[in-house]
């Protein structure tokens, strides 16, 4: 009994130094082999992330090559424009053949109809399949013509995407226009209601005709030039966007984008292989951002998806919104109608003015009395003004009538 009860105990003495020798084995630089497997994961975390930073590389490479081919073929340039005066002015053209003008939002004001409306079909026409090439989502959806749709049309941003099939607006924008389409829309109530980029009449008359139809347009092309700010933002073409005279300009803007491609800086990728070469994914492991390439940050890749925190930041920095962009552009038109309701006096009319005021009163048949007066001259059959005669000399102006004058409006004609 003692004798099993010993050799059991040296047994469990054999068992027990075995098992401190392994342990020993198994801790035996342990803090260089830990680090030597902490070395491998690395290593590998690197290869991977260098790989995807290169697929993404080519992503962003065939992106900015395939939105460059589409403008060009959809007739995308800039040309130079005569004016009276001498002067060139850059003007930005879309289009087959000779293409139509891109109206910046100053110039909306005096643009023929048909060649805005073609223009602002050609523009989101564009802007629709570059967004597709670059994989965003533009913040006001654009509806391209199709079947019993005749015409693009534009959402306003909390309106876009909620997979509606809303019924093509009537072409007058207003209800008076089309009562049968006036009536289809009102059947539906909760379905948002597009906005035409379309017009059938110059922009002052359609103000003066049909008031609605006018804001529903201007808030269309407004939206329209917010779409091509926000693309630009985006695409990291370096224009703050504060104001609505800077997104005014949108051939310019398309063109310094797509065709020149200011954004489109080339980007090295570090080997991974290389000593100390730190992961190379900036914008994914980045807390900010201060620039990107066209074609980097979008919706459709995880790779600089657009809305992590780094890039929604990076998009907070456009400040203005489609309602205030709207409201200042609505504003901007409405001083240009009521400028354009007063009469300018010619440069020869001028003339005389200068040579009945600022020059020699005296020469121009006119007593000094006349010209504090304001009186003007009346002369006799000789070419001499009569003296003392003050009441005949006196213009037949009625009062209010100098200086500038209110005419009728183009729009009452």
């Amino acid at each position: 009994m003692i004798e099993q009860a010993r050799k059991e105990l040296e047994e469990k003495r054999a068992q027990v130094a075995q098992r401190k020798s392994d342990l020993s084995s198994a801790t035996y630089g342990i803090e260089t082999r830990r680090k030597n497997e902490a070395d491998k994961v690395q290593h590998g975390i690197k290869r991977l992330d260098y790989k995807g930073d290169r697929t993404h590389r080519d992503i962003v490479e065939m992106r900015a090559s395939l939105c460059k081919s589409v403008a060009r073929l959809s007739g995308l340039r800039m040309s130079r424009k005569r004016k009276k005066d001498g002067t060139a002015e850059d003007i930005y053209v879309i289009g087959p053949a000779g293409g139509v003008q891109i109206f910046d939002l100053k110039g909306l004001q005096d643009a023929p109809p048909d060649a805005l409306s073609a223009s602002l079909g050609l523009v989101a026409q564009l802007l629709v399949r570059v967004a597709s090439y670059l994989g965003v989502r533009l913040p006001a959806e654009i509806t391209l013509p199709h079947a019993d749709y005749p015409q693009a049309t534009i959402f306003q941003p909390a309106s876009s995407y909620l997979g509606r099939k809303v019924p093509f607006p009537s072409a007058r924008h207003s209800s008076t226009s089309s009562p049968e389409g006036s009536r289809t829309l009102d059947t539906q109530p909760n379905l948002p209601k597009p906005r035409l980029l379309y017009i059938d009449r110059p922009l002052h008359h359609l103000s003066a005709q049909d008031a609605p139809a006018y804001s529903l347009f201007i808030e269309a092309v407004s939206l329209l030039a917010y779409d091509v700010a926000w693309l630009c933002r985006s695409q990291g073409l370096k224009e703050q966007f504060d104001t609505w005279e800077e997104v005014s300009p949108m051939g310019r803007h398309l063109y310094r984008l797509l065709i020149t491609q200011e954004s489109n800086t080339p980007v090295r990728l570090e080997n991974p292989l290389d000593k100390d070469t730190s992961p190379s994914g900036g914008p994914k492991g980045a807390e900010t951002r201060d620039s990107a390439r066209l074609g980097e940050i979008s919706h459709a890749t995880a790779h600089s998806f657009l809305g992590v925190a780094a890039n929604a930041q990076y998009m907070g920095g456009l400040t203005l919104n489609p309602t205030k962009l709207t409201d200042d552009f609505k504003a901007f038109l409405l001083s240009e109608q009521q400028a354009q309701e007063w009469d300018v006096l010619s440069d020869k009319e001028w003339e005389d003015m200068e040579k009945l005021v600022a020059g020699n009163p005296l020469e121009a048949g006119m007593s000094v009395s006349d010209v504090e007066t304001g009186k003007r001259p009346t002369k006799t059959g000789d070419g001499t003004s009569p003296a003392g005669d003050d009441e005949s000399s006196t213009s037949t102006r009625k009062k209010g009538t100098s200086g500038w004058t209110k005419i009728k409006s183009r729009a009452e004609e």
